[in-house]
């Protein structure tokens, strides 16, 4: 099943009073790639001002892009979260005009954000473990992992 059928899934509620910190996932900061779905992906992360962070996910299959995401990492108005907004490889959006999908933080620790769906760990030997929930068009949910190499940025 391609990656486009699916949708993200986010099952936890959040409050604005989530403990965290972004020096626990400055690590993300840099480029990132491996095999991800049935492609391969590339992700970049930037820090911004203000305890913000900000990025981009290029999935490829058969040397064409089949999808991106741009993603922003602050602490909004409903609380800490990472927003992501997905387009096709002719840039029309998933979501709508205004809309995003919203993965709310539950919790940071040294390599480690957990997100209601989402999972982003540094491990031992500096490859980034992504664990992803996903729901399909009929309801089913799986958990997707995927693993990504470091190929530019700081090592945290």
């Amino acid at each position: 099943m391609g990656a486009g059928a699916m949708l993200m899934s986010s099952a936890f509620a959040q409050n604005k009073s989530t403990e965290w910190s972004l020096d626990e996932l400055a690590w993300l900061e840099g480029c990132w790639e491996g095999p991800a779905f049935d492609g391969f992906a590339k992700e970049c992360w930037v820090t911004g001002p203000g305890g913000h962070m900000t990025g981009l996910l290029q999935l490829e299959e058969e040397g064409k892009i089949v999808f991106t995401e741009i993603f922003h990492l602050a602490d909004f108005e409903e609380g800490p979260s990472l927003r992501v907004k997905h387009f096709n490889a002719d840039m029309t959006s998933w979501e709508e005009k205004d809309g995003f999908h919203a993965f709310k933080l539950q919790r940071t620790e040294p390599g480690l954000g957990v997100f209601s769906g989402l999972t982003l760990r540094l491990e031992e030997d500096g490859r980034q473990t992504i664990e992803l929930v996903l729901t399909n068009n009929e309801g089913e949910r799986w958990t997707e992992a995927i693993v990504y190499e470091r190929v530019s940025g700081p090592a945290k």
